[in-house]
């Protein structure tokens, strides 16, 4: 089946990110997200966890992009409500690294009320 084989395939991807970013290969884990990315969009996970490497490497914005597209999947996949206020939680990180202390208390008090 051609969506298990998809899935499998992002899974793999994704896997390897993981791997690529605790071995602080952090390009290349940021390499690896967007392929599992492309193969499954609707992966809350893959782009929470791309966010994470982003501020890794001082990216906030790319950041709060990742964070943002995985807020609006989240709620349009019906995502676990971890995921959706992981990714507020790392929006409102990110938002404070850009000295954005307004945004980041929004993010943040967004995540406290994911249900």
């Amino acid at each position: 089946n051609i969506l298990k084989e998809r899935g499998n395939e992002a899974y793999a991807k994704a896997n390897k990110a993981g791997g690529a970013a605790r071995t602080r290969k952090l390009r290349e884990a940021i390499e690896l997200y967007g392929q599992a990315h492309a193969i499954d969009p609707d992966n809350v996970a893959v782009l929470t966890n791309r966010a994470a490497v982003h501020m890794a490497l001082g990216r906030y914005g790319d950041a709060v992009n990742d964070c943002k597209k995985a807020v609006e999947t989240a709620g349009r996949v019906r995502a676990d409500a971890k995921l959706k206020a992981r990714a507020y939680e790392r929006m409102g990180k990110a938002e404070l690294q850009r000295r954005d202390p307004e945004a980041a208390l929004r993010a943040f008090e967004e995540a406290r009320g994911v249900e």
